[in-house]
């Protein structure tokens, strides 16, 4: 007896001796035709209507078997003689869960066998994953969708059950690396890495999160710990979000591909960096804490505006202080202080009314103590 699959021999019983073997993954099914040879090796021509096949499973939980009815003979030629196009019995053999069992394979006539094969042994595997990488939607194309999702699993700080699919670039682990590798994949660019950067400083202050390097860098994605007054405002680029999950915040940062990443985020409360990552994964990094002032001119209203905003003036030391508005052409538009403060760490509220002047940028001008602080607003009608 012989059993073929798509016309090629996998297992042979024949006189008392046994070749070849079963093996199917799980959910996976196999067609089978069976042909039972005579001591010669010769094929034994049966009609299948009459004498059907039957099976006796030992484990029905590990296999299936279905009849699936007479097929096309496949060509394969066994022994000396050439068969042609004779119809053969043809099965179904399906994998339920792993392990192994035997079967028998019965030939019927007139309801009792007139043949029992010996016990063929069948092997189920593990379910075969199949992984297109990147295609995160299983939709068979790589797209925004794809980096949009394998952005949100990241930020969310799980671990995907479909580890072959989120980690595009096979290492293991899945972060803005893959990202940035499905984002080049999904706009068709190639990008060198001999412009890459080696050194990076991720320069922090108590108001903004930004990189400097010596290179180019198109992702970046940080941790961050913090207080319950920590806010955060994320940079415009091709990829910018971030997620707050108690007092921990992960974001992520990826340009086009056309530029490199320079700013992050603007922040305000108190943080601390707890992980970097980034798209150079050799390159050496460095957190590097700015300080900023005590003077400070701040925008806490609207900007653009129209006709009014307010500003924030942190005034370290009392004494005097100056905040003025300028137009783009160096002439005094407004005075919104000029004397003596008392030392606020909070700040001091400034109103802006701008009803009499036309639209266009203003600068802001603040003074005190030898030190300056500027800021530009936008006024639109």
């Amino acid at each position: 007896m012989i059993l073929e699959s798509n016309g090629v021999e996998i297992y042979r019983q024949f006189q008392g001796g046994i070749t070849g073997s079963l093996n199917v993954h799980v959910n996976e099914t196999i067609d089978l035709s069976v042909h039972f040879l005579d001591q010669n090796q010769n094929e034994i021509e049966a009609e299948a209507e009459c004498y059907p096949l039957s099976f006796e499973i030992t484990d029905p939980s590990i296999i299936s078997i279905s009849l699936e009815g007479e097929g096309d003979h496949d060509g394969h030629d066994h022994g000396d003689d050439d068969h042609g196009d004779e119809e053969h019995n043809v099965f179904e053999l399906t994998g339920l869960s792993v392990g192994s069992t035997t079967f028998s394979l019965l030939i019927m006539h007139q309801g009792h066998a007139d043949f029992t094969s010996m016990p063929i042994l069948a092997t189920v595997e593990e379910e075969m994953v199949q992984c297109f990488s990147g295609d995160i939607n299983n939709d068979s194309s790589l797209n925004v969708v794809d980096a949009v999702l394998m952005v949100n699993m990241i930020l969310s700080g799980e671990q995907p059950d479909d580890m072959c699919t989120y980690d595009y670039n096979e290492d293991g682990q899945v972060n803005v690396v893959d990202v940035v590798q499905l984002v080049n994949h999904i706009i068709g660019i190639s990008l060198s890495k001999a412009n890459e950067a080696s050194n990076i400083d991720v320069l922090t202050s108590n108001n903004s999160i930004s990189i400097k390097s010596d290179g180019f860098v198109q992702g970046v994605q940080l941790t961050l710990s913090h207080g319950d007054d920590f806010a955060i405002e994320m940079a415009d680029e091709y990829i910018s979000d971030y997620r707050t999950n108690n007092n921990t915040t992960t974001l992520m940062v990826v340009t086009d591909g056309f530029k490199s990443v320079e700013d992050i985020a603007n922040v305000s409360g108190k943080y601390v960096i707890e992980e970097v990552i980034t798209s150079t994964s050799n390159a050496s990094v460095n957190i590097i804490t700015e300080v900023v002032s005590a003077f400070e001119l701040k925008v806490v209203g609207p900007n653009p505006f129209n006709p009014t905003t307010k500003l924030n003036v942190v005034v370290e030391e009392a004494g005097y202080v100056s905040v003025k508005i300028y137009n783009l052409i160096g002439q005094v538009v407004a005075t919104l202080a000029d004397g003596y403060m008392e030392a606020n760490p909070s700040g001091h509220t400034l109103n802006w009314d701008a009803s009499l002047l036309s639209s266009g940028v203003y600068i802001v001008h603040a003074q005190n103590a030898g030190k300056v602080s500027t800021q530009k607003l936008t006024l639109l009608k």
